[in-house]
């Protein structure tokens, strides 16, 4: 905390002990008690806040973080860890997304977070602002393209056979491979990345990675004031900053 915030919340504490201390002198006179009583519980609130800010800043960045992708009242995807450049992060599998799924109809966000230190509940929504390409698996695509992925009922196959078309169309492949070519690419992703519920977890997390380098943190508040991404459990201050007009929003998140 600035040693100027700590020298106003210590005048103020010293301000709201003495109101108190006369007033209790000169009797009990509900006017005056209220005002300094409704002081005194601002100041305690907002150490409280103060003190929620600091964990928070010192916690967040390198705690374990839960990513889930929301479709039609199930997860399609996810990803956990600490989701930055130099952090570790794991795909979710067919076996966990369902096991989480499960946790999400029982309504039980609590046992959806497990261990990790919040869990973000993501609606494809908040990506309609991309606009951009999104780098995944070597090289850039359009939301479009990865958008049919996610919904794709076997998204190793069709990115598989989107690749190698594109290779067909610029002369890079003959037509007459096609079917071994698409075949070999399965194999590699599949060693690469894992199973079909894996390869979107790596959808989504490329699109998560665009959003956030794109916006940082103004992405998750705006998406959270607009209910396309929900944040479990959702600190106090949150809560504050979600109340607060868009124009002012950005003018607090965005970097000069």
């Amino acid at each position: 905390m600035d040693t100027a915030v700590l020298i106003l919340i210590g005048v103020l504490l010293i301000s709201i002990l003495t109101a108190i201390y006369r007033t209790i002198q000169k009797g009990f006179h509900l006017k005056i008690l209220l005002p300094v009583l409704a002081a005194g519980i601002l100041v305690a609130a907002g150490l409280a806040l103060n003190q929620e800010v600091k964990e928070f800043q010192m916690q967040y960045p390198s705690s374990e973080k839960l990513f889930l992708l929301h479709e039609n009242n199930e997860f399609i995807g996810g990803v956990s860890g600490v989701l930055t450049q130099d952090g570790n992060t794991t795909f979710l599998d067919n076996g966990q997304l369902q096991e989480k799924t499960g946790e999400w109809q029982a309504m039980d966000l609590h046992a959806v977070k497990g261990d990790h230190y919040f869990v973000f509940i993501v609606s494809l929504d908040a990506f309609d602002k991309t606009e951009r390409e999104v780098y995944f698996h070597g090289q850039d695509h359009n939301r479009t393209f990865l958008f049919q992925l996610l919904e794709s009922q076997d998204a190793t196959e069709d990115y598989a056979r989107e690749m190698v078309q594109q290779k067909i169309k610029k002369g890079l492949l003959d037509k007459r491979y096609e079917d071994a070519a698409a075949v070999q690419l399965v194999q590699n992703i599949q060693e690469q990345i894992g199973d079909n519920a894996r390869v979107k977890s790596a959808v989504f997390t490329a699109l998560l990675s665009n959003a956030m380098e794109d916006e940082g943190q103004l992405f998750l508040m705006q998406s959270m004031k607009k209910k396309t991404i929900i944040m479990y459990p959702q600190p106090y201050f949150m809560r504050l900053f979600l109340i607060i007009p868009d124009p002012l929003l950005n003018q607090l998140l965005v970097p000069a």
